[in-house]
């Protein structure tokens, strides 16, 4: 394989990739350490470029007065500000756009602890705002993340609006905890392709995506792994690249198989 990612170094990646995160992978590969290079994705557009309505930061924690970060309905996006943990969960974190080359990419949300079995709610809407589908998903009553793929075919160069609830009162929707994201599928460039035809190792292809910026497919491919090869170095992986985004204070919950 011919192309890597160092595997201890941070990368500050913007959506296209420039000639500087390259120059990284080569001077730090002689670095051996056996975790996921720690990848802040950073977008430096309005993620609501092209909305009507949705000018204010799209949020990916649900806020309330529960308490701890393992008590928030979180969704599992880049971002810039951290979850703390310490004198409680903060009660609002943006998001980022996130990125993938997929038609149908899963979305990753952290569910906490439910007091009964509930159904969560996700609706996904195009620029101008019209929902194009909306799946009602039971829920487990542990705390975990949950992927949720999307059943709707995502447009190139378009950017998605999505919207995650716990139906705790379905009568009063706006009283329900929610999180939001923003999503856009972009065509992979050559470099990226070239790469990941070669190797099918799933933490290999991982760090491909990540090193381009392409959030969904990096994180599924963790989460994959986290199930599929449980163990100490794919959990450092796993850690470090939620940490990256400010996300470590949820990284200990089960994933949902």
């Amino acid at each position: 394989m011919n192309y890597t990612v160092p595997l201890a170094s941070v990368l500050a990646l913007t959506v296209s990739v420039t000639g500087s995160a390259a120059q990284a992978q080569q001077t730090a590969r002689a670095s051996d350490t056996n975790y996921l290079a720690q990848i802040v994705f950073s977008n430096k557009t309005d993620p609501a470029d092209g909305f009507t309505g949705t000018g204010r930061p799209v949020s990916r924690t649900s806020g309330g007065s529960r308490g701890e970060c393992d008590h928030q309905l979180v969704a599992l996006l880049p971002g810039t500000d951290d979850l703390q943990m310490t004198a409680g969960c903060t009660l609002q974190s943006t998001a980022d756009v996130a990125l993938t080359t997929s038609a149908n990419p899963t979305v990753w949300v952290h569910v906490p602890e439910l007091d009964s079995p509930l159904q969560g709610q996700f609706a996904l809407l195009d620029e101008s705002q019209q929902a194009l589908s909306i799946a009602t998903i039971p829920l487990p009553e542990t705390a975990s993340i949950v992927g949720i793929p999307v059943d709707t075919t995502l447009e190139i160069g378009q950017t998605y609006y999505w919207v995650f609830s716990i139906l705790e009162t379905p009568e009063r929707p706006t009283e329900n905890p929610r999180v939001e994201g923003l999503i856009q599928r972009i065509e992979p460039n050559s470099e990226l392709t070239t790469a990941l035809d070669n190797t099918d190792n799933l933490r290999d292809q991982a760090e491909i995506w990540a090193s381009h910026g392409i959030w969904h497919e990096a994180l599924t491919n963790l989460a994959n792994l986290q199930q599929t090869a449980p163990g100490d170095a794919n959990q450092q992986d796993w850690h470090s690249f939620l940490e990256s985004v400010g996300l470590g204070a949820i990284a200990n919950t089960p994933i949902q198989p």
